[in-house]
């Protein structure tokens, strides 16, 4: 079985965020939900997006793997593409209104993804921050920051 980063089955799959802290989880799905399900989310994301070419994007994803949000493509980096287009994604999951218990919309989703992108670290910035690999304890304490 190949497991690109999106195929099509009876649904669409999407597999850009694999086994994540438990507080980012909801956020990757909330985005797509907010891209794939509101017209004005989606064009300006493809008008920002597209641009850059399949050729640009599967260039820069080693970097973005080895960079985070510090990665560019073309004239800019990763981390201003999420400040610029996460504003957009807000709108459109306000447009939905759909709200928990506490009032809260699916906005409350994004919030992580804001905190990584105002300070251009990525979630494995986030979760290997301090942590040393020759600690006695490496593997165990990296499991515990990595745990959902």
């Amino acid at each position: 079985t190949l497991f690109p980063e999106a195929r099509l089955q009876k649904t669409l799959e999407v597999r850009g965020a694999d086994s994540v802290p438990a507080g980012y989880s909801a956020a990757l799905p909330a985005l797509w939900l907010a891209v794939l399900y509101d017209d004005e989310c989606l064009t300006a994301f493809e008008s920002r997006l597209v641009p850059f070419g399949h050729d640009a994007w599967q260039a820069a994803r080693p970097n973005i793997v080895e960079e985070g949000l510090a990665a560019r493509i073309g004239d800019t980096t990763v981390g201003a593409l999420a400040r610029e287009l996460l504003p957009l994604v807000d709108k459109a999951l306000a447009r939905r209104a759909r709200t928990n218990d506490q009032g809260q919309d699916e906005r409350v989703y994004l919030a992580p993804l804001h905190e990584c992108a105002a300070d251009d670290r990525s979630i494995g910035d986030l979760v290997l921050g301090g942590w040393v690999p020759s600690q006695p304890d490496a593997l165990a304490s990296l499991l515990e920051r990595a745990a959902y």
